[in-house]
């Protein structure tokens, strides 16, 4: 066992490690593992039918920020994870501007019959406490300065590594996917995705 570094409600990290965890005790309770459960429980509730676990689905995908080659995982804690059998539950899902878009409209239904309404507002309520620099929910960012102008004190979001971002404003019932490839700094790449979410939320006042 290995003892805190800190005290509980006095620090802030962002770390995959615990959505690696819990895909691992996902993996033990779910007879046909992670990446099955998940097909099924979400994927095809949703209709979800370009979207896929460790690897890409056949067709057409870009070759990604640090990757050698299309359809790999570009996180190296999740590359190694699935090289060698394990699925992560940080990264390595595999998926499209059409599929991520019923994603979200399911969000702002209420979970779709795939996750519970008071799972949904977890997602929405900051979790960490007061004075440590940044608001998030379960998952999903509430805000880290990156918020696209137009969007309501009522979003989440999540900006990927490689160069994507999804906003989901459940004040307005509005969302914006946004999949590019990024090359260079991963702040500046976030901030031109926020600026382009912003200017698709100003097309839909």
């Amino acid at each position: 066992a290995c003892s805190p570094s800190h005290a509980p409600g006095t620090f802030y990290s962002y770390a995959c490690w615990n959505y690696n965890m819990l895909a691992l005790v996902v993996s033990q309770i779910a007879p046909e593992g992670f990446a099955p459960f998940v097909e099924r429980e979400v994927f095809r509730r949703l209709g979800l039918s370009g979207t896929s676990l460790g690897a890409p689905r056949p067709g057409a995908h870009a070759r990604t920020f640090g990757t050698a080659a299309a359809g790999e995982i570009s996180d190296p804690t999740a590359f190694l994870m699935y090289r060698d059998g394990i699925a992560a539950g940080n990264a390595g899902a595999f998926s499209t501007a059409v599929d991520l878009a019923k994603y979200c409209a399911s969000l702002l239904a209420g979970g779709a019959g795939v996750l519970a309404p008071s799972s949904i507002m977890e997602m929405r309520r900051n979790q960490v406490p007061a004075g440590l620099g940044a608001k998030r929910g379960v998952g999903w960012v509430i805000d880290d300065g990156f918020v696209p102008e137009g969007f309501s004190a009522d979003t989440i979001y999540h900006t990927g590594w490689s160069g994507q971002s999804v906003y989901i404003d459940f004040g307005r019932g509005f969302f914006a996917v946004v999949l590019s490839v990024r090359h260079g700094g991963h702040e500046a790449a976030k901030r031109h995705r926020m600026h382009i979410a912003a200017a698709m939320s100003r097309l839909f006042r």
